[in-house]
């Protein structure tokens, strides 16, 4: 893979994450999921464009696990954005 170059932003993108007491992050399951719903590591943790989302899984976890506190709602901003010119891999390609 190419390195990208990287570009500032002319806006920031907001995105939202949650993040329990213990410094673990929130992941969807889905419905008959499986697995840990919280996690170790950031990129496997699910990540809201809308803070709406967010909100409704840090009011879930405060009402029916108050024991454990009140996760904490993370937000992230991005200011610069990496392009990759696929040109090249693209035009190898047989029809």
């Amino acid at each position: 893979m190419a390195n990208p170059v990287t570009v500032p932003m002319t806006e920031s993108l907001t995105f939202y994450a949650v993040k329990n007491k213990e410094g673990k992050w929130f992941r969807r399951k889905g419905y008959s999921g499986y697995g840990d719903t919280w996690v170790e590591k950031i990129t496997s943790a699910r990540i809201y464009a809308k803070i709406g989302g967010a909100r409704s899984v840090v009011t879930f976890f405060a009402k029916n696990y108050p024991t454990y506190g009140v996760p904490d709602l993370v937000v992230l901003k991005v200011i610069e954005m990496g392009i990759i010119d696929e040109t090249e891999r693209v035009t190898g390609v047989k029809p």
